[in-house]
């Protein structure tokens, strides 16, 4: 459907669908019983209904406010809505939202884009009457990305593992008899803060590590029989969007513009700061599929009806 939204392809959405159903990385999430097919279905149905604007925005937006629940690295989805369309305003002076209704309607959006996430942490303070707590797995994510193992150049240079595997560290069972679920969390967070305050100097190549390792190389994640698939489709998949942005921008829907564009600066982030695990791309992967199912197979875009259906 979001392909039919940009392109109106009948042969555009067959790819876009091949392409999502069979992805390797998916596959592999499902086998291991991760989040990301639920999170592809999140993001790619919110983003659906916010592009079909009207009554179905606000749809949307609730849709996709249940994206923090299920990664939660999309907490700063809103924020990062707002940084790109501040880049398009500076790169294209020409391109802004059209009216201050517009305006409105995002900030409104936003505000109840957290509304399940408030539900949330309130629910969490009354279980461990500690405040604000979202999840308590920040803190060995953190600290599995930043410590000595993951900093010295290997075989598990700027991956993620699991705190316990980090020489001198006592055993988790140890530390959860003392501590409470939030107290481990934070323990391990800051110990992470500890590692990266002490060996700053390597933690700009850990984080290129990250980049490189999300984008450029195959992933010992994935389940052994997909490694390459799933490294040959992801490394297709974003250099065919990297031409295709840089020669000849898609024109797209203003909202799905800004979902994507919002999207790729939430994965990058994200990225960097923790670790490049295929999993982090999958919600940007869902959406940067349809554009370029449409742009390769496609003969022609019907963008104006689309753009005049979506400004109203």
């Amino acid at each position: 459907l979001l392909t039919w939204l940009i392109s109106g392809s009948r042969s555009a959405m067959l790819c876009a669908g091949l392409g999502v159903s069979l992805w390797p990385g998916a596959l592999a999430s499902i086998v291991s019983g991760f989040s990301e097919p639920c999170a592809g279905a999140v993001m790619a149905t919110g983003t659906l209904l916010i592009s079909l604007g009207g009554k179905r925005f606000w749809c949307g937006v609730l849709v996709l406010s249940a994206m923090p629940l299920v990664r939660p690295n999309f907490l700063v989805l809103p924020f990062c809505v707002a940084v790109f369309w501040a880049i398009l305003r500076f790169w294209s002076p020409d391109v802004r939202l059209k009216s201050f209704d517009s305006i409105a309607r995002l900030s409104i959006a936003a505000i109840l884009f957290y509304v399940p996430t408030a539900a949330w942490v309130a629910r969490n303070y009354r279980a461990t009457g500690a405040f604000p707590v979202f999840t308590t797995e920040r803190g060995p994510t953190f600290y599995g990305c930043y410590n000595p193992v993951t900093s010295a150049m290997g075989s598990r240079y700027a991956i993620w593992i699991p705190p316990y595997f980090v020489p001198g560290e006592e055993d988790p069972k140890q530390l959860a008899a003392r501590m409470s679920e939030v107290e481990l969390d934070r323990y391990y967070e800051q110990r992470g803060m500890q590692f990266v305050r002490s060996h700053w100097r390597v933690v700009p190549g850990v984080m290129l590590g990250h980049v490189v390792r999300a984008w450029l190389l195959p992933q010992p994640s994935v389940t052994a029989l997909l490694i390459y698939p799933d490294w040959i489709f992801r490394a297709g998949l974003y250099a065919a969007a990297m031409v295709l942005f840089v020669r000849k921008p898609p024109p797209l829907p203003r909202w799905y513009g800004l979902l994507l564009g919002a999207t790729a600066l939430t994965t990058v982030v994200t990225v960097i700061v923790f670790f490049g695990d295929q999993r982090y791309l999958y919600p940007l992967t869902v959406l940067l599929i349809p554009c370029v199912a449409s742009r390769w197979t496609s003969r022609a875009l019907d963008v104006p009806a689309v753009l005049s259906r979506d400004s109203q």
